[in-house]
């Protein structure tokens, strides 16, 4: 199947998903979008990100976030989530779409969470930048 529209989901969709949506942007030929399951409308990329960001080529300074809603969800063919938490809420929240939801870290040692770094340490965001870049590379190789 060609996944030629993916959607990327975090909590607040500041930090992890628009890094990792953009990321993806840039590695493949899919439209991909952003969205946080708790998200508030509008919120700024996470300043630490923006600036990480910079290092991979990647701009997130007209990033704003936006909460996850059923069009979003019904437009993508694959929607890519964080953790096994997200992925689980999503599913009882929108069961419909629970079978094109898989773990953005799913090639990652038999599948991995990539918990949340905000508000952390900077070694947590550069903890969280390498794993993001990691999994999107193997995305990109899958898709």
């Amino acid at each position: 199947m060609k996944f030629s529209r993916l959607l990327v989901l975090c909590e607040a969709n500041i930090c992890r998903s628009p890094l990792a949506a953009s990321l993806l942007q840039k590695l493949t030929t899919a439209r991909v979008d952003s969205a946080g399951l708790t998200a508030r409308p509008d919120d700024p990329a996470d300043p630490v990100y923006l600036h990480m960001a910079q290092t991979l080529g990647l701009d997130l300074s007209h990033h704003r976030s936006k909460p996850v809603d059923s069009r979003l969800l019904a437009g993508a063919d694959l929607i890519l989530v964080m953790t096994g938490g997200h992925k689980r809420r999503l599913s009882e929240r929108y069961p419909q779409f629970s079978g094109k939801i898989m773990l953005l870290g799913h090639w990652i040692d038999d599948g991995i969470s990539i918990s949340d770094p905000h508000r952390k340490s900077v070694d947590a965001y550069q903890q969280v930048f390498k794993q993001i870049r990691d999994a999107c590379d193997l995305w990109a190789a899958k898709l």
